[in-house]
């Protein structure tokens, strides 16, 4: 899963209770880490594809005809799995730094009492 800076930031802010200042400092820092991470992210994917088709094709060689399907079908699964996950991670709200998600379902939580936590009491 890929890291974010917002998420990045949301945990900074709520578990060191940071000064608006030291969110302007913070923030550029978190964004940069979150792209290096991202990058490495890629990289390793790129790289892992190559020794899977690697692998792939060295096992071809070795399988019965009936096998060699079977892979093709595995491997045409994996990468619409793939495809999948990637999609739905495009299609996730994103936050801005230092903002809370959205609530689940649109519906603010309710306190014991029954009132929405913006309520009070």
């Amino acid at each position: 899963m890929a890291v974010q800076a917002p998420q990045l930031m949301r945990r900074y802010v709520e578990r060191l209770d940071l000064t608006t200042e030291q969110k302007e400092k913070i923030n550029p820092l978190l964004v940069r880490a979150a792209a290096d991470i991202r990058r490495q992210q890629q990289t390793n994917l790129r790289e892992t594809a190559i020794i899977i088709q690697h692998l792939q094709e060295d096992l071809d060689k070795e399988l019965t005809p009936v096998q060699r399907v079977r892979l093709e079908e595995m491997t045409e699964n994996q990468r619409q799995i793939v495809e999948q996950r990637e999609r739905q991670q495009a299609e996730k709200p994103r936050n801005l730094p230092g903002q809370k998600p959205p609530f689940k379902d649109g519906v603010k939580p309710k306190k014991a009492t029954g009132k929405s936590v913006d309520e009070g009491n």
